[in-house]
């Protein structure tokens, strides 16, 4: 009589477990990247094959899609299907930073011009790759065999501290049409085509011009701003004669 009270037990335990854990899902249903949670129940040995009640085996996450929301928020982003976002704490003061992954898109701003999450931990992100002007331009892509405009690379950035707030400025090229125009000269140039090596190059060269630009403006931010001199270089062919 009292084995069959103990089996009884046994079995409101495991199902009282399971309400709290069902109890858990419902007051994170507004929780961001929250993936819901169930119990796993298992039966307990056996004596003389007399079972003697359950028992929690596990406690399993549900990693399935959950719903997508448009918040109005500029940092705010989402997962679609699989993959983490990538998070680092270097603030643990342990002296290594720990890594953590998290499926919570509610980022935003901090105070030192890095992108992070509600903790605070840093969203961390790809280093992007040098170019070799003087190598082949591949593309990931297998569908695309030209080196179109649709090039992108970054620029330069930096984090500016005013006297009463911090902005930061990232700049990337987008689209080289603009100077890859046709002439005269269509024949031998083409029409409205550049190179590989040729945009490459003007890349290059925005990008050190913009970067000491922004470098000047990081070191006075509240300056006055000053008009642009145009510059141009002419040689004069005098009539000889002849």
């Amino acid at each position: 009589m009292i084995g069959a009270l103990w089996t009884g037990i046994s079995g409101l335990s495991s199902h009282q477990t399971a309400l709290d854990n069902e109890a858990h899902n419902i007051a994170n249903v507004n929780t961001v990247g929250y993936k819901s949670s169930r119990i796993a129940f298992a039966d307990q040995m056996y004596q003389d094959r007399i079972g003697k009640g359950s028992k929690v085996l596990d406690a399993e996450k549900i990693y399935e899609q959950g719903n997508l929301k448009v918040t109005g928020v500029s940092y705010d982003v989402a997962l679609s299907g699989d993959g983490f976002f990538t998070v680092s704490d270097k603030n643990n003061g342990g002296g290594t930073a720990e890594t953590y992954y998290t499926r919570a898109g509610n980022f935003r701003m901090g105070d030192n011009g890095t992108l992070q999450d509600a903790a605070g931990n840093e969203v961390q992100g790809w280093i992007m790759s040098q170019i070799d002007s003087d190598a082949d331009v591949v593309s990931t892509n297998p569908n695309i065999t030209k080196f179109t405009s649709d090039y992108t690379k970054l620029v330069s950035s930096q984090v500016v501290s005013h006297s009463t707030y911090v902005e930061t400025i990232t700049a990337k090229t987008t689209d080289y049409n603009t100077t890859s125009k046709a002439d005269s000269l269509t024949v031998f140039t083409g029409a409205g085509y550049k190179t590989e090596s040729g945009k490459i190059a003007d890349i290059e060269e925005l990008s050190k011009a913009y970067a000491t630009a922004l470098q000047k403006y990081k070191e006075d931010p509240d300056g006055t701003s000053a008009s642009a001199v145009t510059q141009i270089s002419y040689i004069d062919f005098e009539d000889q004669g002849g």
